[in-house]
């Protein structure tokens, strides 16, 4: 059902497990509440964590009934799922057979190990549209957040504003939490998962999540330090726990690639950017790579296979930028030259093609002198976590938008007139819109919007 890796953590695990389960019982919580990802046209993963009265992590059993919200009968039923401390007292359900299209109903229930039923999660979320289905579709696409730069003591505000835009869904391109941050630094497997509990207990983020299905992607802060690659340590945390980690702490899809049809107009693919790569250090050439081999022509591949009518490409990092002189992490970099400008020509190529990216802790929308392929980054969550570039450094051949600011992108898919088209936006932490970008779908022409 999904992708878990091996860590390697020293625990009785089944001494644990008959001790959580002879102690007295204790009445569960779900503190962090669920997080619905990795929602296609026939299913979905929910994902849960258990603790006790105190928000510490404790073993409890975990159910859930789901029916579409308008079909009548009985509720399908999950078996009952324990939660360990070994899985960090985590748990994933994935969903099968929905029906495209549709919303369904959901209850999420808690109980001890006596089987008395503690707490339910009652919320509902929609599947994604059949690839004949023209209907709109509206999303959201966030970046980097820290906890120490939050802008109000329950969490982000972004994750209130986009609420107000009611997206289908929500992509997070990484950067998720930070482990290399202070307060404290993660060197360690406890102190990583600490970070997830710490920012995923906050209310805001807890509220969206019960309702906004979601796709995470994994990059460096949320796998192990700034700009890093397979086989390096932060301490005794390891870059393959750091995977592992990721995949416990959100809803995981069997490869951290993928791409999902959501109706006739639209189609988003999700870049992996981290398990792949070569170091960043080594020579550029046609060697050298983000994506891997297998990835790239997995991308090529179903990019040509798709007929929907606008593509949208979310990469954890820039493909187009501009970034800083001194970075060497992204294919907007000299570092990456070589596969860089392989990808840019490969996705120009497509028409309705357009990429989104994070990472960067500001807002752009950039345009490729050479290719043409148009860029948006969605920028950081908050204004306080903001910076790294210069507003009044607007490169004229590339930029067309430019603000060192927080907030978040969003992206609706929807017919005028009957023709399609993609209108892009800029937010404001407020939910302003700042910029804005529509585009009309080139049906017949081979040239980019």
């Amino acid at each position: 059902m999904q992708r878990r890796r091996q860590i390697a953590i020293a625990l009785l695990c089944s001494m644990l497990q008959f001790s959580a389960v002879s102690a007295p019982p204790t009445r569960i919580f779900a503190p962090q509440g669920i997080k619905i990802g990795e929602v296609t046209q026939t299913s979905a993963i929910v994902w849960t964590r258990t603790t006790d009265a105190s928000r510490e992590g404790h073993s409890g059993q975990v159910q859930i009934e789901y029916k579409a919200t308008n079909a009548t009968g009985n509720r399908e039923s999950t078996e009952w799922q324990s939660t360990w401390f070994a899985d960090d007292f985590t748990t994933q359900f994935e969903l099968t057979e929905l029906k495209p299209g549709t919303e369904y109903d959901l209850k999420i229930h808690y109980a001890d190990f006596d089987s008395r039923s503690n707490m339910t999660i009652d919320t509902s979320f929609r599947t994604a549209p059949a690839a004949d289905d023209p209907r709109d579709i509206n999303f959201v696409v966030i970046g980097c957040q820290q906890f120490e730069t939050r802008d109000t003591p329950n969490g982000q505000r972004v994750y209130e504003t986009m609420l107000a835009v009611k997206p289908d869904f929500a992509v997070h391109t990484g950067d998720i939490v930070y482990y290399d941050k202070p307060d404290p630094v993660a060197r360690d497997i406890e102190t990583a998962r600490f970070k997830w509990h710490r920012m995923y207990g906050q209310p805001l983020l807890e509220k969206f999540h019960n309702r906004v299905p979601t796709y995470f992607q994994q990059d460096d802060h949320d796998v192990l330090k700034n700009d890093s690659w397979k086989g390096q340590t932060a301490g005794e945390l390891k870059f393959a726990e750091g995977l592992s980690i990721f995949d416990e702490q959100t809803p995981t899809p069997a490869t951290p690639y993928r791409t999902v049809r959501w109706g006739r107009n639209l189609q988003i693919w999700l870049l992996e950017g981290r398990e792949f790569r070569s170091p960043n250090n080594m020579a550029d050439g046609p060697e050298k790579t983000i994506l891997g081999s297998e990835q790239f022509l997995w991308l090529a591949r179903t990019l040509k296979e798709s007929d929907a009518t606008f593509k949208v490409i979310i990469s954890p990092t820039p493909i187009v930028g501009p970034d800083r002189d001194k970075k060497n992490d992204n294919h907007a970099n000299f570092g990456f030259k070589h596969e860089g400008d392989k990808l840019r020509k490969l996705l120009a190529s497509v028409p309705n093609t357009f990429t989104v990216c994070g990472d960067r802790h500001w807002q752009y929308v950039s345009v490729d002198p050479v290719t043409g392929l148009r860029e948006y980054s969605v920028g950081p969550t908050t204004d306080k976590h903001a910076g790294g570039w210069s507003q009044d450094k607007f490169v004229e051949n590339m930029h067309r938008f430019l603000r060192v600011k927080g907030g978040f992108l969003s992206v609706a898919v929807m017919h005028e007139g009957g023709e399609p088209q993609l209108v892009v936006r800029h937010h404001a932490v407020d939910g302003e819109v700042v910029h804005e970008d529509e585009w009309t779908a080139i049906i017949e022409s081979g040239e980019q919007p």
